[in-house]
């Protein structure tokens, strides 16, 4: 048969294949359009496969024995050992058994320094801090201007005399605090008068250490007449 005729014979059924593929792409391009835009855009996965080396020419990488953490030895509890229930012996046993120790050098040493005599420190009394002495009070001073006391117009008419002596106490400001009567002169006009008269007068106080201090003295005081 001559090729052009088989040809011929075959036109009706190419063209309906022809146009069924035509149909077919019409579709899927209508249906690729209805799906949503982020799907039709979105772009093909790549997928390579690595082809693994062959273990014959692969080097094996040396391995390193890894480090070990210290060991640290845990501290066991010391269980004390049973031990014999002691032996009660007498004084006199004991002393039979234990050998006898002899002190060693040093320990005779210790002993005969101990056994000397240790002088004995006898503490030194210190005298007793002695306070400055205490000048007594002054009544005679010129610049204190103590007048004499007055003679009694009675005394002197009946021959009365003597010598009183009064005791003063003087303050640190020269003014007598206390006077007393120490002995009379036997007449009582006379010791009045003295005693009038002192109470008004001035003194020099005491003296310590620099210091005015309080005082006592004994002032005279003599009446006697003229013949």
């Amino acid at each position: 048969m001559h090729p052009s005729a088989f040809m011929n014979e075959r036109r009706p059924g190419n063209w309906l294949m022809l146009v069924a593929i035509i149909a077919l792409h019409g579709a899927a391009l209508l249906l690729l359009s209805r799906l949503p835009h982020e799907l039709a855009l979105r772009p093909a996965l790549l997928v390579a496969f690595i082809q693994a080396e062959s273990p014959v020419f692969s080097t094996p990488a040396p391995s390193y024995p890894l480090p070990q953490p210290p060991h640290i030895a845990t501290p066991q509890p010391q269980v004390p050992a049973a031990s014999a229930p002691p032996v009660l012996t007498s004084r006199a046993e004991t002393a039979a058994t234990a050998p006898a120790v002899e002190p060693e050098p040093l320990e005779q040493e210790e002993a005969a320094v101990t056994n000397e005599a240790v002088p004995t420190l006898v503490p030194v009394a210190r005298p007793p801090i002695q306070p400055a002495p205490v000048v007594p009070p002054r009544f005679d001073a010129d610049y204190l201007d103590n007048p004499a006391p007055a003679y009694p117009p009675l005394s002197r008419r009946l021959r009365e005399q003597g010598t009183v002596l009064l005791r003063v106490h003087v303050e640190p400001s020269g003014i007598p605090g206390q006077v007393e009567l120490k002995q009379s002169s036997g007449h009582a006009r006379l010791d009045q008068a003295a005693l009038d008269t002192v109470q008004l007068w001035r003194f020099v106080p005491a003296r310590q250490g620099g210091a005015a201090v309080a005082g006592w003295v004994i002032v005279p005081i003599s009446f006697m007449l003229r013949s």
